[in-house]
């Protein structure tokens, strides 16, 4: 039975449900007595999306990754981003909703290598109904790595100047230290994901150094930031 096949299913879903028949598509005398076999790719499909092309990856001034791609002038819902969860070995969808203009940005990408992928989603309307489809995958791969610059210094040795904050070690492993050079009244400090939710606060208050855990987090980067004696900082931190 190839009837799957006129709602999105793949010719190898067809001769499997076939193969499995019972009770549900008449087989003979008995059941299972008919042999099926598929010689042939069984990813085929009645209808098909034509994918992107020309799917590029660039670093930009933000420490993201952009994606742009050309379009292929269909009538379409959108576009589905998908990046290598390399933990897993499979891709992980990590745009939430249809992606509807040409390109896509990353503000989380990976320490090394970043591996995506890009497919067109289109509702297909056909006589035995509509489904949402979705194009054969297109992929590109960047390589990233974090360029600290920030309005804090930032160095791996304890030994500071009067009056100069400093973070360190950066990159770190969960547990830095924050110098401020000399002692502050109040210091309100905020570690922030790239999303821009909170992780971690702290208030301190007469001290000239402290130190930070955020090693049950996640590899990654992170913007500490926050106000000492009304003076604003701010640094991006790579935890790893």
């Amino acid at each position: 039975t190839f009837h799957q096949m006129g709602m999105g299913a793949t010719i190898g879903e067809c001769i499997r449900k076939t193969q499995n028949n019972i009770n549900t598509y008449y087989s003979g005398q008995t059941n299972r007595s008919i042999h099926e076999s598929l010689l042939g790719d069984p990813t085929l499909r009645m209808h098909i999306v034509r994918p992107v092309n020309t799917l590029k990856s660039a670093i930009t001034e933000n420490q993201t990754v952009k994606l742009t791609w050309n379009t292929t002038g269909d009538t379409i819902v959108g576009y589905y981003i998908y990046k290598l969860d390399k933990l897993t070995d499979k891709y992980k969808r990590i745009s939430d909703f249809p992606v509807t203009e040409a390109f896509f940005e990353d503000i989380s990408p990976d320490q090394g290598y970043n591996y995506y992928m890009v497919r067109t989603l289109q509702l297909s309307k056909v006589v035995s109904g509509s489904y949402y489809n979705l194009s054969q995958g297109i992929f590109d791969t960047i390589r990233f790595e974090e360029q600290v610059n920030s309005s804090l210094n930032i160095t791996s040795s304890p030994e500071v100047a009067q009056n100069e904050t400093l973070v360190y070690p950066n990159p770190s492993n969960g547990n830095f230290t924050i110098s401020f050079g000399s002692i502050v009244q109040k210091a309100d400090i905020k570690v922030f994901d790239l999303n821009g939710r909170i992780i971690r606060e702290e208030t301190f208050q007469n001290t000239s150094m402290e130190r930070i855990d955020i090693s049950s987090l996640s590899k990654g980067i992170y913007i500490v930031s926050g106000k000492m004696d009304g003076k604003n900082i701010s640094t991006k931190i790579l935890l790893q």
